[in-house]
Protein backbone atom coordinates (compact mmCIF):
# COMPACT_ATOMS: atom_id res chain seq x y z
CA UNK A 1 0.00 0.00 0.00
CA UNK A 2 1.28 3.26 -1.17
CA UNK A 3 0.65 6.27 0.90
CA UNK A 4 0.23 9.84 -1.07
CA UNK A 5 0.51 13.35 -0.17
CA UNK A 6 -3.56 13.74 -0.19
CA UNK A 7 -3.22 10.57 3.13
CA UNK A 8 -0.84 12.67 5.03
CA UNK A 9 -2.90 15.85 4.71
CA UNK A 10 -5.79 13.74 5.49
CA UNK A 11 -4.51 12.50 8.56
CA UNK A 12 -2.47 15.80 9.94
CA UNK A 13 -6.30 17.09 9.72
CA UNK A 14 -7.76 14.43 11.75
CA UNK A 15 -5.28 14.62 14.30
CA UNK A 16 -5.71 18.70 14.45
CA UNK A 17 -9.50 17.70 14.90
CA UNK A 18 -9.20 15.43 17.96
CA UNK A 19 -6.47 17.28 19.43
CA UNK A 20 -9.54 20.61 19.34
CA UNK A 21 -11.97 17.99 20.87
CA UNK A 22 -9.55 16.97 23.55
CA UNK A 23 -9.06 20.61 24.77
CA UNK A 24 -12.56 21.52 24.04
CA UNK A 25 -13.29 18.54 27.27
CA UNK A 26 -9.87 19.83 28.90
CA UNK A 27 -12.50 23.23 28.85
CA UNK A 28 -15.09 21.76 30.29
CA UNK A 29 -13.86 20.06 33.17
CA UNK A 30 -11.97 23.16 34.06
CA UNK A 31 -15.59 25.05 34.26
CA UNK A 32 -17.30 22.23 35.86
CA UNK A 33 -14.61 22.12 38.72
CA UNK A 34 -15.67 25.74 39.11
CA UNK A 35 -18.88 25.05 39.93
CA UNK A 36 -18.46 21.86 41.98
CA UNK A 37 -15.83 24.11 44.39
CA UNK A 38 -18.82 26.75 44.90
CA UNK A 39 -21.58 23.84 45.82
CA UNK A 40 -19.39 21.50 47.84
CA UNK A 41 -16.58 22.41 50.48
CA UNK A 42 -15.61 18.67 51.34
CA UNK A 43 -12.49 18.29 49.54
CA UNK A 44 -12.87 14.55 48.85
CA UNK A 45 -16.41 14.93 47.61
CA UNK A 46 -14.96 17.37 45.36
CA UNK A 47 -12.67 14.50 44.06
CA UNK A 48 -15.36 12.29 43.54
CA UNK A 49 -17.69 14.42 42.03
CA UNK A 50 -15.60 16.03 39.31
CA UNK A 51 -14.87 11.88 38.70
CA UNK A 52 -18.42 10.60 38.37
CA UNK A 53 -19.69 13.85 35.82
CA UNK A 54 -16.59 13.22 33.73
CA UNK A 55 -16.80 9.73 33.35
CA UNK A 56 -20.75 9.97 32.58
CA UNK A 57 -20.73 13.25 30.64
CA UNK A 58 -17.40 12.84 28.82
CA UNK A 59 -17.27 9.12 28.79
CA UNK A 60 -13.70 8.85 29.98
CA UNK A 61 -11.98 8.49 33.57
CA UNK A 62 -9.51 10.49 35.32
CA UNK A 63 -7.59 9.72 38.29
CA UNK A 64 -8.11 10.68 41.60
CA UNK A 65 -4.84 12.41 41.62
CA UNK A 66 -5.60 14.65 38.18
CA UNK A 67 -9.13 15.78 39.78
CA UNK A 68 -7.03 16.91 42.47
CA UNK A 69 -5.05 18.85 40.30
CA UNK A 70 -8.47 20.41 38.71
CA UNK A 71 -9.65 21.37 41.57
CA UNK A 72 -6.88 23.23 42.84
CA UNK A 73 -7.11 25.10 39.41
CA UNK A 74 -10.34 25.87 39.77
CA UNK A 75 -10.11 27.12 43.36
CA UNK A 76 -7.16 29.33 41.90
CA UNK A 77 -9.34 30.93 39.57
CA UNK A 78 -12.38 31.72 41.85
CA UNK A 79 -9.92 33.18 44.22
CA UNK A 80 -8.44 35.35 41.86
CA UNK A 81 -4.60 36.34 41.82
CA UNK A 82 -3.54 39.17 43.99
CA UNK A 83 -1.09 42.01 42.70
CA UNK A 84 2.46 42.02 43.78
CA UNK A 85 4.02 43.06 46.16
CA UNK A 86 5.90 46.67 45.69
CA UNK A 87 7.62 49.46 46.67
CA UNK A 88 4.17 50.64 48.84
CA UNK A 89 4.40 47.63 51.25
CA UNK A 90 6.96 47.13 53.81
CA UNK A 91 7.85 43.00 54.07
CA UNK A 92 8.89 41.29 57.78
CA UNK A 93 12.26 39.88 57.78
CA UNK A 94 12.67 39.57 61.03
CA UNK A 95 14.33 36.12 62.54
CA UNK A 96 12.24 33.32 63.42
CA UNK A 97 11.29 32.65 66.85
CA UNK A 98 11.89 29.56 69.17
CA UNK A 99 9.75 28.10 71.49
CA UNK A 100 11.99 25.78 72.91
CA UNK A 101 15.82 25.79 72.39
CA UNK A 102 16.77 25.80 68.79
CA UNK A 103 14.57 23.16 67.90
CA UNK A 104 10.39 23.96 67.97
CA UNK A 105 9.75 27.33 66.11
CA UNK A 106 7.23 29.76 67.31
CA UNK A 107 4.40 30.80 65.74
CA UNK A 108 5.49 28.98 62.89
CA UNK A 109 4.63 24.73 61.30
CA UNK A 110 6.64 22.00 63.22
CA UNK A 111 6.82 18.55 61.61
CA UNK A 112 7.59 15.60 64.34
CA UNK A 113 7.91 12.19 62.65
CA UNK A 114 9.04 9.02 64.42
CA UNK A 115 8.12 5.68 65.11
CA UNK A 116 5.28 4.60 66.83
CA UNK A 117 5.82 4.54 70.57
CA UNK A 118 8.77 6.53 70.50
CA UNK A 119 7.27 9.43 72.35
CA UNK A 120 6.00 12.20 69.83
CA UNK A 121 2.97 13.16 72.16
CA UNK A 122 4.72 12.89 75.31
CA UNK A 123 7.71 15.09 73.86
CA UNK A 124 4.89 17.55 73.55
CA UNK A 125 3.41 17.48 76.31
CA UNK A 126 6.41 17.95 78.16
CA UNK A 127 7.04 21.21 76.31
CA UNK A 128 3.75 22.33 76.72
CA UNK A 129 3.51 21.67 80.97
CA UNK A 130 6.75 23.63 80.80
CA UNK A 131 5.36 26.45 79.16
CA UNK A 132 1.93 26.81 80.79
CA UNK A 133 3.70 26.61 83.81
CA UNK A 134 5.89 29.09 83.61
CA UNK A 135 9.34 26.97 83.26
CA UNK A 136 12.46 28.65 81.81
CA UNK A 137 13.95 25.20 80.63
CA UNK A 138 12.99 22.33 79.52
CA UNK A 139 15.41 18.97 78.57
CA UNK A 140 18.12 21.91 79.95
CA UNK A 141 17.17 23.78 77.00
CA UNK A 142 15.58 27.29 77.19
CA UNK A 143 11.95 28.22 76.87
CA UNK A 144 12.26 31.77 74.87
CA UNK A 145 8.55 32.44 73.65
CA UNK A 146 5.98 31.50 75.00
CA UNK A 147 1.97 30.49 74.09
CA UNK A 148 -0.79 30.65 76.11
CA UNK A 149 -3.17 27.96 74.91
CA UNK A 150 -2.87 24.46 73.89
CA UNK A 151 -5.42 23.23 71.74
CA UNK A 152 -4.84 18.98 70.98
CA UNK A 153 -6.58 17.12 67.92
CA UNK A 154 -5.56 13.91 69.01
CA UNK A 155 -7.12 11.52 67.33
CA UNK A 156 -4.45 8.66 68.08
CA UNK A 157 -4.93 8.40 71.81
CA UNK A 158 -7.72 8.19 73.88
CA UNK A 159 -8.74 10.69 76.12
CA UNK A 160 -7.78 8.82 79.41
CA UNK A 161 -4.45 8.34 77.38
CA UNK A 162 -3.92 12.44 77.01
CA UNK A 163 -5.13 12.54 80.62
CA UNK A 164 -2.03 10.33 81.61
CA UNK A 165 -0.08 13.18 80.08
CA UNK A 166 -1.51 15.78 81.70
CA UNK A 167 -1.11 14.37 84.71
CA UNK A 168 2.75 14.19 84.54
CA UNK A 169 2.96 17.33 83.34
CA UNK A 170 0.94 18.94 85.92
CA UNK A 171 -1.60 20.41 83.51
CA UNK A 172 -4.63 19.03 85.60
CA UNK A 173 -6.11 18.69 88.87
CA UNK A 174 -6.78 14.74 90.47
CA UNK A 175 -10.00 13.77 92.19
CA UNK A 176 -9.78 9.80 92.82
CA UNK A 177 -9.33 8.45 89.84
CA UNK A 178 -11.03 11.64 87.42
CA UNK A 179 -9.14 14.86 86.20
CA UNK A 180 -9.67 17.75 85.35
CA UNK A 181 -7.69 19.42 82.17
CA UNK A 182 -5.92 22.80 82.20
CA UNK A 183 -8.62 25.69 81.35
CA UNK A 184 -6.10 26.95 78.86
CA UNK A 185 -6.40 23.33 77.22
CA UNK A 186 -9.38 22.27 74.65
CA UNK A 187 -8.83 18.52 73.85
CA UNK A 188 -10.80 16.25 70.96
CA UNK A 189 -9.59 12.97 71.43
CA UNK A 190 -9.92 9.52 69.76
CA UNK A 191 -13.39 9.23 68.66
CA UNK A 192 -13.91 12.85 67.78
CA UNK A 193 -14.35 12.01 64.50
CA UNK A 194 -12.92 15.66 63.59
CA UNK A 195 -10.91 15.75 60.46
CA UNK A 196 -8.87 18.44 58.08
CA UNK A 197 -11.92 18.55 55.99
CA UNK A 198 -13.87 22.05 55.88
CA UNK A 199 -16.28 21.08 58.91
CA UNK A 200 -13.14 20.46 60.88
CA UNK A 201 -10.92 22.92 59.68
CA UNK A 202 -13.87 25.42 60.64
CA UNK A 203 -13.87 24.35 63.69
CA UNK A 204 -10.39 24.12 64.60
CA UNK A 205 -10.24 27.89 63.64
CA UNK A 206 -12.87 28.72 65.98
CA UNK A 207 -11.22 27.47 68.68
CA UNK A 208 -7.95 28.77 67.89
CA UNK A 209 -9.84 32.59 67.71
CA UNK A 210 -11.36 31.51 71.56
CA UNK A 211 -8.18 30.49 72.93
CA UNK A 212 -4.95 33.25 71.12
CA UNK A 213 -1.39 32.37 71.10
CA UNK A 214 -1.92 28.72 71.02
CA UNK A 215 -0.09 25.96 70.47
CA UNK A 216 -1.85 23.61 68.15
CA UNK A 217 -1.27 20.71 68.07
CA UNK A 218 -2.28 17.53 65.54
CA UNK A 219 -2.05 14.07 66.37
CA UNK A 220 -1.45 12.32 64.14
CA UNK A 221 -1.87 13.32 60.08
CA UNK A 222 -2.66 10.31 59.33
CA UNK A 223 -5.79 9.76 62.02
CA UNK A 224 -7.23 13.48 60.50
CA UNK A 225 -7.32 12.11 57.00
CA UNK A 226 -8.42 9.10 57.51
CA UNK A 227 -11.68 9.57 56.63
CA UNK A 228 -10.90 11.94 53.43
CA UNK A 229 -10.17 9.34 50.50
CA UNK A 230 -6.43 11.10 50.32
CA UNK A 231 -3.44 8.85 49.83
CA UNK A 232 -0.45 9.60 51.78
CA UNK A 233 2.28 8.86 48.69
CA UNK A 234 0.85 11.63 46.48
CA UNK A 235 0.83 15.15 46.66
CA UNK A 236 -2.73 15.47 47.57
CA UNK A 237 -2.06 14.89 50.64
CA UNK A 238 -0.44 18.08 51.82
CA UNK A 239 -3.65 19.95 50.68
CA UNK A 240 -5.25 19.86 54.13
CA UNK A 241 -1.91 20.58 55.55
CA UNK A 242 -2.03 23.83 53.66
CA UNK A 243 -5.03 24.50 54.24
CA UNK A 244 -5.11 24.55 57.58
CA UNK A 245 -1.81 26.45 57.68
CA UNK A 246 -3.78 29.28 55.27
CA UNK A 247 -6.95 29.20 57.45
CA UNK A 248 -4.81 29.85 60.65
CA UNK A 249 -2.48 31.91 59.25
CA UNK A 250 -3.74 35.74 60.50
CA UNK A 251 -3.86 33.81 64.45
CA UNK A 252 -0.44 33.71 65.24
CA UNK A 253 -0.67 29.96 65.83
CA UNK A 254 2.21 27.89 66.77
CA UNK A 255 1.76 24.85 64.84
CA UNK A 256 2.68 21.07 65.58
CA UNK A 257 1.64 18.08 62.95
CA UNK A 258 2.90 14.54 64.58
CA UNK A 259 4.06 12.18 61.60
CA UNK A 260 5.51 8.41 61.36
CA UNK A 261 8.36 6.93 59.95
CA UNK A 262 8.39 4.34 57.72
CA UNK A 263 11.59 2.95 59.61
CA UNK A 264 14.43 3.87 62.03
CA UNK A 265 16.78 6.26 60.33
CA UNK A 266 19.89 5.93 62.54
CA UNK A 267 21.34 9.74 62.92
CA UNK A 268 18.78 10.98 60.00
CA UNK A 269 16.33 13.72 59.40
CA UNK A 270 12.27 14.31 59.55
CA UNK A 271 12.48 14.99 55.64
CA UNK A 272 14.12 11.74 54.84
CA UNK A 273 12.58 9.68 57.66
CA UNK A 274 8.61 10.75 56.86
CA UNK A 275 6.66 8.27 55.52
CA UNK A 276 4.57 9.36 52.62
CA UNK A 277 4.96 11.57 49.85
CA UNK A 278 8.20 14.28 50.15
CA UNK A 279 5.41 16.67 50.07
CA UNK A 280 4.47 16.67 53.53
CA UNK A 281 7.81 17.72 54.80
CA UNK A 282 7.75 20.62 52.37
CA UNK A 283 5.06 22.39 54.01
CA UNK A 284 6.71 22.66 57.08
CA UNK A 285 9.25 25.61 58.44
CA UNK A 286 10.61 23.07 60.63
CA UNK A 287 10.94 19.16 60.87
CA UNK A 288 11.80 17.59 63.79
CA UNK A 289 12.91 13.44 63.59
CA UNK A 290 12.70 11.67 67.04
CA UNK A 291 14.56 8.45 66.86
CA UNK A 292 15.71 5.81 69.33
CA UNK A 293 19.16 6.70 70.31
CA UNK A 294 20.34 2.49 69.73
CA UNK A 295 17.95 0.96 67.70
CA UNK A 296 17.13 -2.64 68.03
CA UNK A 297 15.93 -5.68 65.27
CA UNK A 298 12.07 -5.75 64.91
CA UNK A 299 12.01 -9.20 66.92
CA UNK A 300 14.07 -7.84 69.80
CA UNK A 301 12.69 -5.26 72.92
CA UNK A 302 13.58 -1.48 72.75
CA UNK A 303 15.64 -1.48 76.17
CA UNK A 304 17.48 1.34 75.50
CA UNK A 305 14.94 4.49 75.85
CA UNK A 306 17.10 7.64 75.43
CA UNK A 307 16.09 9.20 71.83
CA UNK A 308 17.84 11.33 69.60
CA UNK A 309 15.74 14.65 68.83
CA UNK A 310 17.32 16.22 65.69
CA UNK A 311 15.66 19.63 63.41
CA UNK A 312 16.29 20.47 60.11
CA UNK A 313 14.81 23.58 58.48
CA UNK A 314 14.54 27.16 58.92
CA UNK A 315 15.97 27.59 62.28
CA UNK A 316 19.72 26.24 63.59
CA UNK A 317 19.90 22.32 63.31
CA UNK A 318 19.97 21.10 66.43
CA UNK A 319 20.51 17.10 67.85
CA UNK A 320 19.58 16.37 71.73
CA UNK A 321 19.80 13.13 73.36
CA UNK A 322 16.38 12.91 76.20
CA UNK A 323 14.96 9.89 77.87
CA UNK A 324 11.24 9.04 79.67
CA UNK A 325 12.27 7.54 82.49
CA UNK A 326 11.18 7.00 86.06
CA UNK A 327 7.71 9.20 84.45
CA UNK A 328 10.10 12.07 83.90
CA UNK A 329 11.90 13.57 81.11
CA UNK A 330 15.48 13.28 81.65
CA UNK A 331 18.27 14.86 79.27
CA UNK A 332 21.53 13.17 78.15
CA UNK A 333 23.25 16.22 76.71
CA UNK A 334 24.20 16.88 72.88
CA UNK A 335 22.96 14.86 70.51
CA UNK A 336 25.97 14.78 67.97
CA UNK A 337 27.95 13.62 70.23
CA UNK A 338 25.88 10.52 71.86
CA UNK A 339 24.97 9.59 68.19
CA UNK A 340 28.77 9.84 67.40
CA UNK A 341 29.35 7.71 70.68
CA UNK A 342 26.82 4.98 69.63
CA UNK A 343 28.16 4.84 65.92
CA UNK A 344 31.26 4.14 67.42
CA UNK A 345 30.13 1.54 69.84
CA UNK A 346 28.93 -0.11 67.10
CA UNK A 347 31.89 0.07 64.74
CA UNK A 348 33.95 -1.36 67.26
CA UNK A 349 31.36 -4.66 68.17
CA UNK A 350 31.69 -5.32 64.27
CA UNK A 351 35.78 -5.35 64.01
CA UNK A 352 37.48 -8.53 63.45
CA UNK A 353 40.78 -10.08 62.37
CA UNK A 354 43.78 -7.90 62.36
CA UNK A 355 41.46 -4.44 62.64
CA UNK A 356 40.26 -5.60 66.12
CA UNK A 357 43.97 -6.81 66.89
CA UNK A 358 45.15 -3.43 66.05
CA UNK A 359 42.27 -1.05 67.85
CA UNK A 360 42.57 -3.29 71.10
CA UNK A 361 45.84 -2.84 71.55
CA UNK A 362 46.05 1.25 70.25
CA UNK A 363 42.90 1.19 73.20
CA UNK A 364 45.56 -0.75 75.90
CA UNK A 365 48.17 2.18 74.55
CA UNK A 366 45.98 5.09 75.37
CA UNK A 367 44.42 4.04 78.36
CA UNK A 368 48.41 5.31 79.54
CA UNK A 369 47.64 8.61 77.05
CA UNK A 370 49.93 6.65 74.78
CA UNK A 371 50.23 7.27 70.80
CA UNK A 372 51.17 4.53 69.22
CA UNK A 373 52.89 4.36 65.34
CA UNK A 374 53.12 1.87 62.66
CA UNK A 375 56.39 0.97 63.82
CA UNK A 376 54.91 0.41 67.14
CA UNK A 377 52.05 -1.83 65.92
CA UNK A 378 53.93 -3.76 63.32
CA UNK A 379 56.85 -4.57 66.29
CA UNK A 380 53.92 -5.16 68.94
CA UNK A 381 51.55 -7.34 66.52
CA UNK A 382 54.59 -9.05 64.18
CA UNK A 383 53.12 -7.45 61.72
CA UNK A 384 55.09 -6.04 58.34
CA UNK A 385 55.10 -2.49 58.14
CA UNK A 386 53.10 -2.22 55.55
CA UNK A 387 50.30 -4.44 56.77
CA UNK A 388 50.25 -1.80 59.98
CA UNK A 389 50.22 1.23 57.94
CA UNK A 390 46.80 -0.27 55.77
CA UNK A 391 45.02 -1.92 58.81
CA UNK A 392 45.85 1.78 60.26
CA UNK A 393 44.21 3.75 57.21
CA UNK A 394 40.95 1.32 57.26
CA UNK A 395 40.40 1.51 60.88
CA UNK A 396 40.96 5.78 60.23
CA UNK A 397 38.42 5.32 57.67
CA UNK A 398 35.93 4.09 59.97
CA UNK A 399 36.50 6.89 62.19
CA UNK A 400 37.69 4.50 65.26
CA UNK A 401 41.43 6.20 64.87
CA UNK A 402 42.60 9.18 64.21
CA UNK A 403 46.41 10.62 63.00
CA UNK A 404 47.13 13.07 66.29
CA UNK A 405 51.11 14.12 66.03
CA UNK A 406 54.09 12.85 64.63
CA UNK A 407 57.15 11.28 66.78
CA UNK A 408 60.43 13.41 65.66
CA UNK A 409 62.99 11.96 62.82
CA UNK A 410 65.10 9.00 63.25
CA UNK A 411 67.68 10.65 61.17
CA UNK A 412 68.08 14.14 59.24
CA UNK A 413 66.69 11.83 55.56
CA UNK A 414 64.11 10.61 57.65
CA UNK A 415 60.24 10.99 57.29
CA UNK A 416 58.57 11.94 60.33
CA UNK A 417 56.86 9.17 62.29
CA UNK A 418 53.06 9.54 62.40
CA UNK A 419 51.21 8.66 65.65
CA UNK A 420 47.41 7.21 66.38
CA UNK A 421 45.52 7.05 68.96
CA UNK A 422 41.63 6.07 69.44
CA UNK A 423 38.71 8.63 68.24
CA UNK A 424 37.33 8.83 71.76
CA UNK A 425 39.19 10.04 74.23
CA UNK A 426 41.33 13.18 75.49
CA UNK A 427 44.96 13.37 76.46
CA UNK A 428 43.79 16.25 79.04
CA UNK A 429 41.31 14.18 80.33
CA UNK A 430 43.56 11.43 81.30
CA UNK A 431 40.37 9.15 80.62
CA UNK A 432 40.05 6.62 77.62
CA UNK A 433 36.12 6.56 77.58
CA UNK A 434 34.84 10.77 77.42
CA UNK A 435 31.17 8.97 76.59
CA UNK A 436 30.03 7.39 79.95
CA UNK A 437 27.42 10.14 80.19
CA UNK A 438 26.05 8.28 77.14
CA UNK A 439 26.52 4.70 78.68
CA UNK A 440 23.43 2.18 80.09
CA UNK A 441 24.27 3.47 83.95
CA UNK A 442 23.59 7.09 82.42
CA UNK A 443 26.66 8.36 84.81
CA UNK A 444 27.90 11.64 84.17
CA UNK A 445 31.47 11.77 84.41
CA UNK A 446 32.83 15.61 85.65
CA UNK A 447 36.38 16.31 85.05
CA UNK A 448 37.70 18.49 87.56
CA UNK A 449 40.23 20.61 87.66
CA UNK A 450 43.19 19.82 89.99
CA UNK A 451 44.80 22.59 92.55
CA UNK A 452 48.95 22.28 92.40
CA UNK A 453 50.86 22.94 95.39
CA UNK A 454 53.48 25.44 95.32
CA UNK A 455 56.12 24.62 92.73
CA UNK A 456 58.67 22.30 94.01
CA UNK A 457 62.46 23.04 94.68
CA UNK A 458 63.43 20.02 94.08
CA UNK A 459 66.39 19.19 91.49
CA UNK A 460 65.23 15.63 88.91
CA UNK A 461 67.93 14.85 86.72
CA UNK A 462 67.42 14.29 82.98
CA UNK A 463 67.26 10.35 81.90
CA UNK A 464 65.81 9.22 85.51
CA UNK A 465 63.84 6.06 85.08
CA UNK A 466 60.90 7.10 87.04
CA UNK A 467 57.28 5.02 87.46
CA UNK A 468 53.69 6.71 86.07
CA UNK A 469 50.95 7.02 88.22
CA UNK A 470 47.90 5.32 85.82
CA UNK A 471 44.12 5.56 86.14
CA UNK A 472 43.50 2.45 88.48
CA UNK A 473 46.04 3.83 91.39
CA UNK A 474 48.87 1.45 89.36
CA UNK A 475 52.17 2.56 89.40
CA UNK A 476 54.12 1.64 85.80
CA UNK A 477 57.21 1.15 84.87
CA UNK A 478 58.84 2.14 81.58
CA UNK A 479 59.81 5.86 81.71
CA UNK A 480 62.43 8.36 81.70
CA UNK A 481 62.72 11.98 82.66
CA UNK A 482 63.42 14.13 79.42
CA UNK A 483 62.00 18.01 80.55
CA UNK A 484 62.05 19.08 84.25
CA UNK A 485 61.84 22.82 83.62
CA UNK A 486 58.64 22.78 85.77
CA UNK A 487 58.42 20.11 88.33
CA UNK A 488 54.28 20.05 88.12
CA UNK A 489 54.75 20.05 84.20
CA UNK A 490 57.64 17.34 83.61
CA UNK A 491 57.92 15.71 80.54
CA UNK A 492 58.45 12.04 80.55
CA UNK A 493 59.04 9.34 77.10
CA UNK A 494 59.00 5.58 76.56
CA UNK A 495 61.98 3.74 77.38
CA UNK A 496 63.34 2.13 74.09
CA UNK A 497 60.63 3.99 72.18
CA UNK A 498 61.76 7.89 72.79
CA UNK A 499 58.95 9.51 70.06
CA UNK A 500 56.01 8.48 72.80
CA UNK A 501 55.82 11.37 75.25
CA UNK A 502 53.72 12.61 77.67
CA UNK A 503 53.63 16.08 79.06
CA UNK A 504 52.32 18.16 82.90
CA UNK A 505 52.62 15.42 84.76
CA UNK A 506 53.88 16.17 88.36
CA UNK A 507 56.58 15.33 90.18
CA UNK A 508 55.50 12.56 93.23
CA UNK A 509 52.11 13.10 92.46
CA UNK A 510 51.63 11.24 89.24
CA UNK A 511 55.42 10.35 89.45
CA UNK A 512 57.73 9.24 91.53
CA UNK A 513 61.25 7.32 91.12
CA UNK A 514 61.93 3.79 90.43
CA UNK A 515 62.26 1.68 93.58
CA UNK A 516 65.62 0.65 92.54
CA UNK A 517 66.80 4.21 91.76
Amino acid sequence: MTFTQNDSTEYENYEETILKEDLQKLGQIDQYAIKVISLEKDTTRQIELLKLWTQRDLHFSISSNFAWKIICKAAGQKLGIPEPVSSDVEIDITEDSMVWGEILMYQSWNLISALPKVGKSALVIGIAGAVLNNKSTFLNLPIHYKFDNLIIVGNDQSYKQWGKLFLREKLCTKNNNKITIDPRIALWAQGSGIQLDEEGIARIVEECKRRPNCLLLIDTLRSVTSQMGLDENKTEISAPIRRIQDATAELNVTGIILHHTTKSVYGGNAVIASSGSAAIPAAFDQTILMNWLKAVSDQSTQTDKRIAISCMGRGVSSTIVAELADNKWISHGDGEEAIRAEKISELEDNLQGRQGDVYDRLIQSWETNTKMSTIDIANALNLTANKALRTLKALERKGLIVQDGVAPRTNEKGRPIALFRPTKGDMNTGCFNDFNDFNDNKTIKIHKTPTFPPPLREEVPINLEVQRKVDNGDWQNGWIISDTTDLHAIKISRMGSPHICIHDCKWMIDLRPCKNN
